[in-house]
């Protein structure tokens, strides 16, 4: 099962319509129950949370094998996703993707960047990062694909 958050954004509904094109078990992680019941309208399984509510991030982790980590692009993102990262941690989720910018860098003089290269540095080995190019979003998806069905 794979978790998608930010399932309401742009790449978030794209990676949501591609994952039910391949008839992939996920569910969409949203913060507002009317995202959820237009979702559910559409037959994709939902959970509501949000990033800074703890007890309702672990709720969502149950069953999940991997998180697609769409995080928020405001300033507590370095917070809120490093919370998801550690919370999969903590429930067992062997892989997190986590969409990215294009040359992340904790040092980067650009705030975007700067802030998913912070995410990435501060949690490690755990995150596997995915560069959010839209000409590489099939071949990523056939691969979280694959490797779900061999488990």
């Amino acid at each position: 099962m794979i978790l998608v958050t930010g399932a309401t954004g742009t790449s978030g509904r794209e990676l949501i319509r591609r994952l039910s094109e391949m008839q992939v078990a996920f569910k969409a992680m949203v913060r507002k129950d009317a995202d959820r019941e237009a979702l559910e309208a559409q037959g994709v399984a939902v959970v509501v949370a949000d990033y800074r509510d703890p007890e309702r991030l672990s709720e969502a982790m149950t069953g999940v094998e991997q998180v697609y980590l769409i995080g928020p692009t405001d300033p507590p993102q370095v917070t809120h996703e490093g919370d998801v990262v550690e919370t999969a941690r903590r429930a067992g989720v062997r892989r997190v993707v986590k969409q990215s910018a294009m040359n992340a860098h904790d040092m980067s003089a650009c705030t975007f960047k700067r802030w998913n290269g912070m995410v990435e540095r501060r949690n490690g080995v755990g995150a596997r990062l995915f560069d959010p190019s839209t000409h590489r979003l099939h071949g990523q998806l056939r691969q979280l694909r694959q490797r779900s069905h061999r488990r």
